[in-house]
């Protein structure tokens, strides 16, 4: 929709407001339920893949790019992990194979069970990354590792 505006500390901290703190914010009027990369959701695409928050978005691309996928997966971002999948979203991954980049801590996990549980019922192949194969947390971290530390595909195939 063009209104998906976060804000972020550059010095990697978190903010603090009304006694919670956050990574990023959200600013006045952005759309956080709308995912990064919608128009890659083209039909006909076989494939989807859902990350958590910006940073692991643009590694999930990378990821997809790296391994030839661009033209059989689409790349989503969810900015926030307390954000549920809007409805038109899960209609359209309806049919389709969906694979979650979840954090692997708590928050990942509850993230992760209530986004497969909107995508099974509309009828979506589901499954999750395992980052704790690797001991990392996140996608982020997973591009990072050493070619020979990550010898696998992201995406299905």
């Amino acid at each position: 929709c063009g209104r998906i505006v976060q804000a972020r500390r550059m010095d990697g901290g978190e903010w603090e407001r009304t006694g919670h703190k956050f990574k990023s914010w959200s600013l006045p009027g952005s759309c956080a339920a709308v995912p990064l990369g919608l128009p890659t959701l083209a039909d006909g695409v076989p494939f989807v893949g859902i990350a958590s928050g910006g940073p692991d978005t643009l590694a999930l691309l990378a990821c997809v790019i790296a391994e030839g996928r661009e033209a059989d997966c689409a790349t989503l971002g969810i900015l926030g992990e307390s954000v549920k999948l809007a409805a038109p979203v899960v209609k359209q991954c309806s049919g389709r194979r969906v694979r979650l980049f979840a954090h692997n801590d708590e928050a990942g996990r509850r993230c992760a069970a209530t986004w497969a549980e909107q995508l099974s019922e509309a009828g979506a192949t589901v499954d999750a990354f395992d980052f704790s194969a690797f001991g990392c947390k996140d996608l982020n971290d997973f591009v990072k590792l050493k070619p020979e530390a990550r010898d696998c595909e992201v995406m299905p195939r």
